[in-house]
């Protein structure tokens, strides 16, 4: 079930630079371990869904791919800086317009939780070359390492439950990422398919029957960013605007606010884990 279903992917328009400005860049060692796994080479076709500003699209840039970013949103499409071996195209995972077998990597970076994946799943497998590899990651904020963030999450759950937001971070959800990762392929479905995993962001790729073998990929990053950047990062949060409709959001900001001036805050070191699964295409 797609989560387009409450939030209007259109409401990016207006926060388009507003999300280029404020968001964190991959680190590029992921990038690299992720481009090393996939086994693409110089000259290989690969596209990028959901590509957003061009945040990850950069860093795919310069290594000789043939890149092909899909992204709905022309104000988000504008943001991005115009690279000689990147094509821009107004794709979704539903629709790509790629022809078949055509890519030797497909990636999707903060963009996948968005797809309709009964109808995006078979559609990667039809662009994919044969046991080529399709990789969602995505960025989550590492709360257990800043206390202004502890303060933050509490004021979000006060303010707006209807977030009900998971931590994706914790040690155990990390370590059974990896535990998972490291088994064959059928012994990854059957686990998939218990109640404690069987909505995690990997099993997932495997529901439809288009995947097979999991892959789990992570690492850390820390970025300071002043004040007004902290904020600025929850202004470009469209799933909270949404939910937050009425003066719920702006009751949020103030708070969180009024938390950075009451302690003193002018800079937050804000912690990331990065996290990606890849799935590799059914022959």
């Amino acid at each position: 079930m797609s989560e387009w279903s409450t939030i209007d992917r259109n409401d990016y328009a207006d926060l388009a630079a507003l999300y280029h400005r404020t968001r964190p860049s991959c680190p590029i060692e992921l990038v690299d371990r992720l481009v090393s796994h996939a086994g693409v080479h110089a000259g290989d076709a690969v596209a990028e869904i959901g590509a957003g500003t061009g945040l990850f699209t950069r860093l795919l840039s310069g290594r000789g791919l043939a890149i092909t970013a899909l992204e709905p949103v022309p104000e988000m499409r504008a943001q991005a800086e115009m690279l000689a071996d990147v094509t821009w195209k107004a794709g979704t995972f539903e629709r790509t317009e790629l022809p078949d077998a055509s890519q030797r990597w497909v990636v999707s970076c903060q963009a996948f939780q968005w797809a309709d994946r009964a109808s995006a799943l078979p559609e990667l497998r039809r662009i994919l070359c044969p046991g080529a590899w399709f990789t969602t990651l995505w960025y989550a904020y590492d709360a257990s390492r800043e206390p202004v963030l502890q303060r933050t999450f509490q004021l979000l759950r006060e303010r707006i439950p209807s977030y009900a937001y998971v931590d994706r971070t914790t040690r155990a959800r990390r370590l059974s990422s990896r535990l998972l990762s490291a088994l064959p392929d059928g012994a990854q479905r059957t686990l998939g398919r218990l109640a404690p995993l069987r909505n995690g962001r990997g099993p997932q790729l495997q529901h439809s029957g288009d995947f097979g073998k999991l892959v789990y990929h992570e690492a850390r990053i820390t970025t300071p960013v002043d004040r007004e950047g902290y904020l600025d990062l929850w202004r470009s949060r469209n799933r909270l605007r949404t939910l937050g409709r009425g003066g719920a959001f702006d009751a949020f900001l103030a708070a969180v606010a009024e938390d950075l001036e009451r302690h003193r805050v002018d800079v937050v070191d804000v912690p990331y884990v990065f996290s990606a699964w890849s799935a590799r295409s059914r022959s």
